[in-house]
């Protein structure tokens, strides 16, 4: 038995990962693609929304977070707004806006 709780004599934490069948996908462990309960949907759905991420960044876009719903936020401020969103410009052309409709 190994020190990680398995039945196997695993000498490094990283063997005992792969004879439980996880790997390192990204930032965070997954099960592989062949455990049958369909991580492989959560996978692609992850990657799908880094992929959004990572587009609207190279737009200048500065989204809250990695998900479908702040990448979507973020894209639909900047649109309205007309500069990217999380930018100082941003925030200062919202501050300005703000303040010529209580003037």
């Amino acid at each position: 038995m190994c020190k990680w709780g398995c039945e196997n004599s695993c000498t490094t934490y990283g063997q005992h990962l792969r004879n439980k069948g996880l790997n390192y996908s990204g930032c965070f462990p997954t099960r592989s693609r062949g455990s049958g309960r369909g991580d492989a949907t959560k996978q692609k759905k992850w990657d799908a929304e880094c992929d959004s991420y990572r587009a609207a960044v190279k737009e200048g876009i500065e989204p809250d977070g990695t998900t479908k719903a702040k990448v979507e936020f973020a894209r639909a401020m900047s649109d309205h707004a007309g500069v990217p969103y999380g930018t100082p410009q941003f925030k200062e052309k919202v501050i300005h806006k703000t303040l010529e409709r209580h003037t």
